[in-house]
């Protein structure tokens, strides 16, 4: 039973860290997975419609149009069949630069009936007739129209002033996004200050409790079974309440983290929106002309380009020039396209560096494609590990009820953990991780000084011994557990909740010990009763004694 405890709460601490890491994960690249490529619900007055030209019904088209946009390959593929390449054929190459041709009927067809597998969504949609006329009806109701500037919501607001402030200390300090965020995280941890040195003081008053809760635990040592567990539970709560303890009064600042986290991520990963004050469309646009196909119009990024945001498009701007975005003028994903490009050689001289010598953090780490950036992982991993093992000194520990449980534990979410953030260096740009690291030393420096500044009572063995004094006579007042007289302690507390207040039901088997205890106490004083009547006896009875010898004179 010990040892299946032992494993379940391992796999739950194991599974709970993989959970947690990978929503924050998940989450960053959520939150940089936007793109521009849909207009939203297709409307039947918005698509241009001429009898003498298209072959589909309004009806149709809409329903072609809302299949084409449902899904991001559909419509780049859709797109580069207008510009006349089949992107299903087999081994097509999706790296060569492509000028753009005639519409292909065919390529266009193709992709209809390789993404529509299993022949529902356009059942009602005749499409082998389909004409460029159609095609062109479908590609502009999908364009975007993008603006410059967009009324932002509250949320949107708070993250819009944070990216200014960060785009100040940035131009403030030289100009270089690294160093403005390392400025950045050090003003919010002196912001975060108060909540840490409240966080500090919790853990004192638990590492002052703890010799009163290892008292606790000892004396129900050797006992483990279920209901044993659950009132050494109870007591240790009782514990907390009486001295106006409130275990999760520490949380508050891990809880404030990830948001703070988050905000920061969306910040970092995204400039142009926020640090440089532009629209959402106008960021999603951006990302959607560099990660599209180049048979589609596009630049041919990354796949995993809209989960990084435009902080990759800039740092290509800056070490490249903004001419490599020219072709933005006539991507038929976007209306006003050459508009665009013009906000975008407005602002070149805005955008902050984002290298340190030859390196450019912009950029994210790749597995199959080898270079210095593969130290910041590296970087990470080492810094991850350190600092949890070295944070751990700094900090209360809670007290475990297996020291060997805990040890394993702790061993396994020490790789663990800074393995999953490895993963993770791997899907963000470097910035990103940059400040994961910058974040981690900080955060393990200002453990020490609070450790140093507001230390941690250490917990003795006399310490110990002395709570134990301190229970034992705070309940001094109940009566002696005096029926069991084998010496030995029950190994299953069933009846435990009446430990403490009331005597204990007396076993059926301990009624005779008890009765032969109570018999010569209850019968001594009858037998010396009739010891004392003995010497009368005789006396009384003595005239009888003489007539038993009237047989002497008969004879």
């Amino acid at each position: 039973m010990k040892k299946l405890n032992t494993i379940k709460a391992l796999g739950v601490r194991l599974v709970l860290a993989l959970l947690l890491l990978a929503t924050i994960g998940s989450l960053l690249c959520a939150c940089g997975a936007k793109t521009a490529s849909t207009a939203g619900s297709v409307s039947i007055s918005d698509i241009a419609f001429d009898e003498t030209k298209n072959s589909l019904s309004k009806e149709e088209m809409k329903t072609l149009a809302e299949f084409i946009v449902s899904s991001s390959e559909t419509y780049v593929a859709f797109v580069a069949a207008y510009r006349g390449y089949d992107m299903t054929e087999k081994d097509f190459d999706l790296t060569v630069d492509r000028p753009q041709l005639e519409p292909s009927l065919d390529a266009a067809k193709n992709v209809l009936k390789t993404y529509d597998k299993n022949g529902k969504k356009l059942a009602d949609v005749d499409y082998s007739e389909l004409t460029v006329a159609d095609m062109e009806s479908v590609i502009d109701v999908l364009k975007t129209d993008v603006e410059r500037e967009t009324k932002r919501g509250l949320f949107e607001a708070i993250q819009y002033w944070i990216g200014v402030a960060l785009g100040a200390v940035t131009k403030a300090f030289g100009g270089n996004y690294l160093v403005g965020i390392c400025i950045f995280a050090i003003l919010f941890e002196l912001l975060l200050l108060p909540l840490s040195i409240k966080q500090q003081k919790n853990s004192i008053k638990q590492a002052s409790l703890r010799p009163m809760e290892m008292a606790i635990r000892r004396k129900y040592a050797g006992r483990n079974d279920q209901p044993t567990q659950q009132k050494i539970t109870q007591e240790i709560q009782e514990l907390y309440q009486r001295e106006n303890f409130n275990p999760m009064g520490g949380c508050l600042p891990m809880l404030l983290q990830l948001p703070i986290i988050l905000i920061l991520y969306n910040i970092v990963i995204d400039p142009i929106r926020y640090t440089l004050g532009l629209s959402a469309k106008f960021s999603s646009a951006l990302t959607s002309y560099y990660a599209a196909a180049k048979a589609a119009g596009g630049l041919g990024g990354a796949v995993a380009a809209q989960q990084r945001g435009t902080i990759e498009i800039l740092s290509h701007i800056k070490d490249e020039g903004v001419e490599m975005f020219e072709g933005l003028k006539d991507f038929l994903f976007i209306e006003n396209g050459a508009e665009c490009y013009e906000w975008l050689v407005e602002i070149q001289s805005k955008i902050p560096s984002f290298s340190l010598g030859r390196l450019n953090f912009g950029l994210t780490p790749e597995f199959t494609k080898f270079n210095w950036l593969w130290l910041i992982p590296i970087i990470t991993f080492a810094v991850y590990f350190a600092s949890m093992k070295i944070s751990r000194k700094f900090t209360y520990q809670a007290t475990a009820a297996n020291d060997q449980q805990m040890g394993c534990s702790n061993n396994i979410m020490d790789f663990t953990m800074p393995l999953m953030s490895v993963y993770i260096s791997f899907i963000v740009p470097a910035t990103i991780s940059v400040y994961w690291i910058f974040k981690s030393l900080l955060g393990t420096l200002k453990q020490f000084i609070l450790s140093r500044v507001m230390p941690l009572p250490v917990c003795t063995e006399e310490d110990i011994k002395a709570a134990e004094k301190k229970l034992k006579g705070k309940k001094s007042h109940a009566p002696a557990r005096t029926a069991n007289t084998s010496g030995k302690k029950p190994r299953s507390l069933h009846h435990i909740d009446d430990d403490d207040e009331l005597p204990p039901p007396t076993p059926k088997n301990a009624k005779k010990p008890e009765a032969k205890a109570e018999e010569p106490k209850v019968e001594e004083p009858k037998a010396e009763e009739t010891q004392a009547e003995e010497p009368e006896t005789p006396i009384e009875k003595a005239p009888l004694k003489d007539d038993s010898d009237k047989p002497t004179k008969n004879d």
